[in-house]
């Protein structure tokens, strides 16, 4: 007589790594999201200042390219920030919403700051530029996600 072997996983084990992958995915969704919302506004300056026609359409059939670029750094940079952020909000028990959109909007904000000190050089605009990115980030981090509480 033989035996089949029988390999089972547990419910609970499934669900879990479902909800890294999402998270994971959302996570990548919310790095490209603030790329673009950082070479949007990047290009309607330049589209301002008087550019050719051929410029524009250059800038608007390379600018998803462009976020990709710049989302890729902005991955780089928050690989180990964000989940700690996700974690503490968890701890803390705020709602998931307006946490992702105000710690997206501090990280974008202070990333950049730590990086490129715009603020002692008089480079405010900037500041306030990464911090709607990170704060479109975060809010596109929990639509992706799910929109957990």
């Amino acid at each position: 007589m033989t035996r089949a072997l029988v390999v089972t996983t547990e419910p609970g084990d499934d669900l879990e790594l479902e909800k890294f992958f999402r998270a994971l995915a959302a996570w990548f969704g919310a790095c490209y999201a603030a790329g673009l919302a950082i070479i949007i506004p990047i290009g309607v300056m330049a589209i301002n200042a008087n550019t050719g026609w051929q410029e524009v359409l250059s800038f608007l059939g390379g600018m998803f390219l462009y976020a990709l670029f710049i989302g890729f750094f902005v991955a780089l940079y928050t690989v180990l920030v964000w989940p700690v952020l996700v974690w503490i909000a968890k701890l803390v028990g705020v709602k998931r919403g307006f946490a992702d959109l105000v710690l997206g909007a501090l990280m974008g904000g202070g990333l950049i700051s730590v990086i490129m000190q715009p603020l002692q050089n008089g480079g405010e605009g900037l500041f306030f530029l990464f911090a709607a990115a990170g704060a479109v980030g975060g809010l596109t981090y929990w639509w992706l996600a799910g929109k957990p509480n």
